[in-house]
């Protein structure tokens, strides 16, 4: 859980909250907000049927590994 979290909070997280209003108007920030709560209630209910059938370790690792992909995007800073 702790790799998950971390990840999460280098990737997902901290794009949500900082990229976004940056290159979005107002409307376009609370869609993006929609999506990202819709992304959160998608994963709280996906993980209790995978820990029960792949063990709560390995779903952990999915979400890392899935936030890992994001994590280089997040912070290249010569992207733009």
């Amino acid at each position: 859980m702790v790799v998950f979290v971390l990840f999460y909070s280098a990737s997902f997280g901290a794009v949500m909250w900082v990229l976004v209003p940056e290159i979005l108007p107002a409307k376009g920030v609370s869609i993006a907000t929609g999506i990202d709560w819709v992304g959160t209630v998608v994963v709280s209910l996906v993980y209790k049927p995978l820990a029960d059938l792949l063990g709560n370790a390995t779903v952990f690792y999915i979400f890392a590994g899935g936030c890992l992909t994001v994590y280089p995007h997040s912070h290249n800073r010569n992207r733009w």
